[in-house]
């Protein structure tokens, strides 16, 4: 005998005795799908022979695929007899009425990924312990939840322990439902099979919508209705179960449906008699629930907590089920027991390998080599997944992707799921694939009660953790997938608006449906298809209305617009000189921050006034002059002082617009970005060490060594153009419950809830309101290990994370149930961060390292090169960056790369270092120091883009005219040509070193400079713009040093070495015209005047020497120490500089006049160039830093990172 569902068109033949056959027939036909009573419908398909009437009745039916007898014929269907169609009763009914039937029949007494139901309670074993736990708090509460991960058994715990316990009492009357997407109708649907169970299905379903409006619209309550269904049983209790209640949050995107709901539930159960609701709860949508207050009131007093099974309760799993109908191999269970290992989402797994086993049983044995055969716990599901795969034609194996990939709701930050999905949405043509996954067993098909689609979802959601290939799938189509949830929640919402313009699509949310609808046409369902092509036209009815209008304004407007123009633009440069009047004085004060705001402002204004045409030469020249400095000086941004202690945390309001810090001097103050102090905070009674903003900026929480936490009310009462400066505060509530001091504190993303953590070895979850939620502990097994320095949400609010005494970090989900433990470190760890995506996590320890991990544990990259203990790590909003804070560093912060690039060093506290927060848009970094300071320090254009490639040193760079391209020499022997959109370059091979490269102004030409490897002729090449040679011809004796164009394009000018001492002028086809001779060893550099003139050549004599363009000396610059490396000159031909083996930079007027010395560097001064506006001057150096200065000779700022000197520089 067999049992169960897959039997759909398999055939059938059945052996009786109709009237006037005494010595008996066979019947043949086909197996059809189970009814609503349970049995089985069969039909007769061959027209020869009998159909099935009352002298078959009572006869076994085998089925001839399964090789089985699949149940009794029972009755014919005296309606249709034409059709042959008849009934039977399945075997596993049979089963239930006799039980004697189990040892003949081939059932199977495992599940597989289904849930254990009512009917399978005689196999349900391992959880006897909690199921008496569950049936105490039903029989003496109303409310209970069972909470725990994914695949930990809580719906077979319920439907399989809890409910025959129950039927057993003879007193309860038990009813159930999925929320899915639409509660209220599964509400409406649940009641009325109670109140109606002899009413046929689509009856019930036509009440059911009735009653949902009932509910929501607030005619009939829950109240009433579970009233009148205990009134129609008298003396019984009433068990509604709600099932993966976690669909509440997946399935219905409405927020005020879900509360209300939520609101309705608990009010039938906070005032109804003999009323239980039973929900259960994936663990990691419980901050999901806690988020809803009322709903977050209840669940303590409610939940039960489903952890692991120990390994008795596993061991009972497998053995017990199989009593009198198999035996297992000896050794095999403790083999099974070790791969499964004591974790509640291994269940599924489990299952699944045992009704594998089953399967593959040996004459009644569970084997070994079984167990070999289909690769164990953790191979099981995704080869069974894999196999079923390959059997698809490639046809089907393309249909299967577009299937599976709809029955996933990819996680944004948060874990995938499956989902529910309608046929239309897999598409209708794809349905007999899905029946074929259904017999599969991969895929579980039904139907929605409320629009009576079909609809299909994988059996269990470890095929989504488990089958690589679907993860891939997903992996590929995440962003895809992730519109489409928005797309779909999009569609109900105007569905359910009843197609009300207003309900389509607006904005850019057009331009990217109509995108995918390009790209992946057979994705999307054609309703929703349709969906957006009406939001599309929608749009463009908009644009054309806008144009005609705008069309019929301008006429009146222009000669309106022609007489106030003139008067404008004057007041327009008036505001301009103003504002640049401003930033200097601003930044003369050393507020720099609001000088660089001023500045930009002023280059804004003038930008509008350029592209009219109309900006004035004085205006324009001012903002071009103050702007640089404005821009090079504005590093650290402005110096916050105040405290009179030493500052421990700061931190940024979600806007940008207040910065909180901690101090040693037991308070916390707020600032204005501009550094305005706007309130001090006391009440704390010892160091305030850590500070958080509520997401909404309305509260602040801080942590305190006292052992408290106190949250804070904030309102801005008065703001500017700039944001708040006047803040009112007051005291909410003191959090106490820590037995030692409050190291972190942190809100949710929600704000819903905060997290202590403290030096007791507990992190403590409370509400906003100060109720405290759990308490989870660190776990240590001594004193020595016990302590949390640093903890952590993740950006969904769903995970929590710790950093410990005992070296580790910590991954707990939001119930206190440890996810994972991450090790790396070899001393505590000190700090802990999320990066804002969700998929890396820092840690900073006493073993002078940071780590950046992924979430799943995996360690990315170890930062060293710390000097002393990690105290803090922070990732800017964009995730690429992170900040590491470090004792032994002093004064400086540290920011980095994801893969550990460190990108630049800050320095400007003189003391310690203590915290690091960076502004919401990651364009300021706030650092609090034990100087009583906290800075601010500007990050906008902060980083350099580093090019790689060269396999020897770079002695030459050169922007492109069009600032697109760069030009790199190098003696690899090659020059590189460098487009900046993608860094990738082109190889311009050569036969020796190369020491010059240079762009035409007309950029058209490259010219390349260097020496033979083998002659050690001096060698020049032309290529065209694309990097194709046009020419290559020796120039000089000896190897060339430099090279330069003329302004026009029309010449270029060479530099010969120690061994050919002279700068010859070639025009651009190559010809030599003229060569300069008159320096007495080595010519480094050569440059061009910018009007064409002049040519200045540098030498290893110390001098610089002007020729004009025939070739005759003009000046001899003399004044450098040493070897004058090279030379060039300002944009308006005035000032000549020249950079020397004497460290230092000279500016020349033409007539050879001395102007300025610039002195800085730490070694010989290898380049030097002026910016575009000739306001800067960029000096390279051999001691690996990148000066920049202003024209009278003031240094602007630093730039560091090479690990090497300098060998060229360009603006």
């Amino acid at each position: 005998m067999v049992a169960g569902d897959n039997f759909s068109e398999h055939e059938f033949e059945a052996f009786g005795f109709p009237a006037g056959n005494h010595n008996g027939t066979w019947a043949f036909g086909v197996l059809r799908k189970r009814i609503a009573n349970g049995r089985i419908q069969i039909e007769d398909v061959k027209q020869p022979g009998y159909r099935l009437e009352p002298g078959f009745s009572g006869t076994p039916v085998w089925d001839k695929k399964l090789e089985g007898i699949v149940g009794i014929a029972v009755s014919a269907d005296p309606k249709r007899p034409e059709a042959k169609v008849a009934f039977i009763i399945p075997t596993d009914v049979l089963i239930k009425a006799w039980g004697q039937l189990i040892p003949q029949c081939n059932i199977c007494p495992y599940q597989g990924l289904s849930a254990f139901q009512e009917e399978d309670a005689r196999f349900f074993f391992g959880r006897d312990r909690f199921k008496a736990q569950l049936l105490e708090a039903v029989e003496t509460k109303q409310l209970v939840t069972v909470i725990g991960p994914s695949g930990s058994g809580k719906s077979s715990l319920v439907f399989a322990g809890l409910i025959p316990s129950l039927i057993r009492q003879g007193n309860w009357l038990i009813g159930d439902f999925r929320p899915k997407a639409d509660p209220f109708f599964e509400l409406a649907a649940a009641s009325v099979r109670l109140l109606e169970p002899e009413m046929k299905e689509p009856e019930q379903l036509f009440h059911a919508g009735k009653l949902k409006q009932e509910f929501q619209e607030g005619r009939l309550s829950v109240q009433q209705v579970i009233e009148r269904i205990l009134e129609k049983n008298l003396g019984k209790k009433l068990l509604l179960i709600v099932d993966q209640f976690e669909e509440i949050y997946t399935l219905c995107k409405d927020e005020k449906q879900q509360q209300l709901f939520l609101d309705k539930l608990l009010a039938v159960v906070r005032y109804t008699p003999n009323f239980t609701v039973v929900l259960t709860l994936r663990a990691d949508f419980l901050g999901y629930a806690l988020s809803y207050r009322p709903f977050a009131d209840a669940i303590p007093e409610a939940d039960q907590m489903l952890g692991p099974m120990n390994l008795e309760e596993l061991r009972d799993v497998i053995q017990k089920p199989i009593e009198n109908l198999a035996m297992i191999e000896s050794g095999l269970t403790e083999r099974i027991l070790e791969d499964v290992k004591q974790e509640p989402g291994n269940l599924p797994l489990l299952e699944f390998t045992l009704t594998r086993l089953w399967e593959k049983k040996e004459y009644g044995w569970l084997t070994h080599n079984a167990y070999d055969e289909i690769g164990g716990v953790e191979k099981a599901l995704a080869q069974y997944a894999e196999d079923e795969y390959k059997k698809l034609s490639e046809t089907d194996q393309q249909r299967a992707k577009r299937v599976l990939i709809q029955l996933v709701r990819p996680g944004d930050e948060t874990q995938d799921t499956r989902r529910l999905a309608t046929r239309s949405e897999v598409g209708y043509n794809n349905w007999d694939l899905v029946t074929r996954l259904a017999d599969a067993r991969l895929v579980v098909t039904g139907r929605d009660d409320s629009t009576g689609e079909e609809t299909v979802e994988v059996v269990h959601e470890a095929l989504i953790r488990e089958w690589e290939r679907l993860q891939k799938w997903i992996n590929t189509e995440r962003s895809f997938r992730l519109w489409q949830e928005r797309l779909q929640a999009a569609y109900r919402k105007w569905r359910d608006a009843n197609q009300r313009e207003e309900a389509l699509l607006q904005g850019i949310d057009v331009g990217d449906a109509e995108g995918w609808l390009q790209r992946q046409t057979e994705e999307i369902s054609p309703k929703q298809q349709d969906f957006i092509r009406q939001s599309i036209k929608l749009r463009d009815r908009k644009r054309r209305r806008t144009i005609y209008t705008l069309t019929g304004v301008s006429a009146t407007v222009s000669i309106l617009g022609i007489l106030a123009g003139l008067f404008a633009v004057g007041q327009a440069n008036a505001k301009i000189n103003a504002q640049i009047a401003l930033a200097e004085a601003q930044f003369a004060l050393n507020q720099r921050l609001d000088a660089l705001r001023e500045g930009v402002g002023a280059l804004r204004e003038l930008n509008k006034l350029k592209a009219w045409g109309v900006a004035n030469r004085n205006t324009q020249a001012r903002v071009t002059a103050s702007l640089p400095q404005l821009v090079y000086g504005t590093r650290e941004q402005n110096r916050f002082n105040g405290h009179s202690k030493k500052v421990e945390g700061t931190s940024f309001s979600s806007d940008g617009q207040l910065i909180a810090s901690a101090s040693e001097d037991q308070t916390v103050k707020l600032w204005s970005s501009t550094g305005l102090l706007l309130a001090t905070l006391q009440g704390h009674g010892d160091w305030v060490n850590k500070v958080s903003f509520s997401p909404d900026n309305r509260r602040l929480a801080t942590a305190s060594s006292d052992g408290t936490v106190k949250v804070w009310q904030l309102e801005c009462l008065s703001r500017d153009d700039q944001g708040c400066v006047r803040v009112e505060h007051s005291l909410i509530k003191t959090l106490e419950g820590h037995e030692n001091w409050v190291t972190d504190v942190s809100f949710s993303s929600d704000g819903r809830s905060l997290i202590s953590a403290s030096r007791d070895g507990t992190i403590k979850l409370w509400s906003n309101d100060g109720t405290l939620l759990r308490t989870i502990s660190d776990g240590s097994d001594s004193e020595e290990n016990r302590g949390i320095w640093g903890v952590a949400f993740s950006p969904d609010g769903q995970v929590i994370a710790t950093a410990n005494q005992d070296k580790t970090i910590k991954v707990f989900s939001l119930n206190g149930t440890l996810l994972r433990t991450l090790v790396g470190h070899s001393d505590r760890v000190r700090d802990v961060s999320f990066s804002p995506s969700g998929e890396f996590l820092a840690s900073g320890s006493d073993d002078d390292t940071a780590i950046i991990w992924r979430q799943d544990g995996t360690l990315v990259e170890r930062l060293e090169g710390h000097q002393g203990h990690v105290n803090r790590v922070s990732f800017a909003s964009n995730s690429q960056i992170l900040a590491t804070v470090s004792d032994g560093d002093e004064e400086n912060v540290k920011l980095w790369s994801i893969d550990g690039t460190l990108l630049v060093t800050l320095n400007g506290h003189t003391d310690r270092v203590k915290d690091v927060s960076f502004s919401p848009n990651a364009e300021i970094l706030a650092t609090g120091s034990w100087d009583n300071t906290i800075r601010l320090w500007n990050l906008d254009g902060l980083f350099s883009k580093t090019l790689e490639g060269h396999s020897d040193r770079v002695v030459d760079v050169t922007f492109s005219p069009d600032g697109q391209m760069i030009i790199s020499g190098s003696w690899d022997k090659t020059a590189r040509l460098w487009n900046l959109k993608d860094a990738l370059p082109q190889i311009l091979q050569h036969n020796g070193l190369v020491n010059g490269a240079v762009f035409s102004p007309d950029n058209q030409l490259i010219i390349t400079v260097g020496a033979d490897s083998v002659t050690v002729d001096g060698i020049i090449t032309i290529w065209n713009r694309n990097g194709n040679q046009l020419k290559t011809f020796k120039g000089h004796n000896a190897y060339i040093r430099d090279v330069d164009f003329s302004p026009d394009s029309q010449f270029f000018a060479t530099a010969g070495g120690e061994l050919d001492p002279t700068v010859k002028l070639w025009n651009r086809d190559g010809q030599l015209i003229k060569t300069l001779q008159g320096h007495a060893d080595a010519v480094y550099g050569v440059s061009f005047s910018p009007n064409g003139e002049i040519i200045a050549s540098s030498s290893k004599d110390n001098t610089v020497k002007l020729w004009n363009r025939d070739g005759q000396l003009l000046t001899t610059l003399e004044g450098h120490n040493g070897w004058v490396w090279n030379v060039s000159f300002s944009p308006d031909n005035q000032i000549i500089a020249s950079a020397s083996e004497d460290q230092s930079v000279k500016l020349w007027s033409q007539d050879g006049t001395l102007l300025e010395t610039l002195q800085g560097h730490s070694a010989r001064v290898t380049d030097v160039a002026f910016s575009p506006d000739g306001q800067i001057i960029a000096t390279g150096s051999a001691d690996a830093t990148v000066k920049l200065w202003n024209r009278t000779g003031e240094l602007l700022t630093t730039l560091e990172g090479h690990a090497d000197r300098v060998m060229s520089v360009s603006l």
